[in-house]
């Protein structure tokens, strides 16, 4: 009983770690985000004060998300975004908001402007409903900064 108590709170301890690398990494990638298209496109996107904000990112019309991986573009046939970000992606679209998902892999910036239409594969997992963006339909922004810390 005690050793699996002992791998219970190991487990606990790595996965507070880990959290804890997500958001500084989650941070770093949305510093370089807003600094690239300042710079680049004289775009100014103002981030969300409400850090459980849905979405990221707006700029008029426009509200963005940002999804930072660890892993190459191409490694994958598709990349994950929880399916509460979908659904506040149609509320907002609905409103008349234009809605982009921004993907920042190793090897550069990546853009879905958001379609409904989209057919994406949905999957169950960590007790929380997934949707999978195929990466053959994203479009490359950019190679100028990535997402390697």
């Amino acid at each position: 009983m005690v050793k699996f108590l002992y791998v219970i709170y190991v487990k606990m301890v790595v996965n507070k770690y880990r959290l804890k690398k997500d958001l500084e990494q989650g941070e770093i990638c949305e510093k370089r985000f807003q600094d690239y298209f300042k710079e680049q496109k004289n775009i100014e996107f103002t981030k969300f004060k409400n850090k459980y904000s849905q979405l990221d990112f707006r700029y008029k019309d426009n509200i963005s998300e940002l999804k930072s991986r660890n892993y190459f573009s191409n490694d994958f046939e598709d990349t994950q975004v929880g399916n509460n970000k979908i659904i506040h992606a149609l509320k907002k679209q609905n409103e008349g908001y234009d809605i982009d998902f921004y993907f920042l892999f190793k090897d550069g910036l990546f853009l879905w402007k958001f379609d409904k239409n989209v057919n994406l594969r949905i999957d169950y997992r960590y007790g929380k409903k997934w949707n999978y963006v195929p990466t053959n339909i994203l479009t490359k922004v950019t190679d100028k900064i990535n997402s390697i810390i």
